[in-house]
């Protein structure tokens, strides 16, 4: 996981819907309150102002983006006879591997794509 920069947090920021940029500029994410009113008052008031004076929200400093990077993802879907379905994309080094084990496929971009047992 990295980081987003600063430049592509304010330009996610920027392209969210407006309640979503109220949100976050009224929330800090995890912090306990006493009330869900308080935040529904707040987000009310910052709409009113919106939409009174055309005020833009700017991202607030508390909101950040990261940027997830796996190099494993597997997908499970159960089944009723619990023969259940398993498969795992994997990023390998070498993006066209020549000796990839049986059951294993070559996917795009370096990925790999195998069906697992339960």
């Amino acid at each position: 996981m990295e980081r987003l920069s600063q430049s592509e947090e304010v330009a996610y920021f920027d392209s969210e819907p407006i309640a979503s940029q109220i949100r976050a500029a009224v929330c800090v994410q995890s912090r306990v309150i006493e009330d869900r009113k308080v935040l529904l008052e707040s987000s009310q008031q910052l709409l009113d102002k919106v939409k009174m004076s055309g005020v833009e929200i700017v991202k607030p400093d508390h909101y950040s983006g990261h940027r997830l990077l796996p190099t494993s993802i597997e997908f499970y879907k159960g089944s009723r006879d619990t023969i259940n379905d398993r498969v795992r994309f994997r990023l390998v080094e070498d993006p066209y591997p020549i000796d990839l084990p049986s059951g294993s496929f070559h996917g795009s971009n370096g990925w790999v794509y195998e069906r697992l047992e339960p």
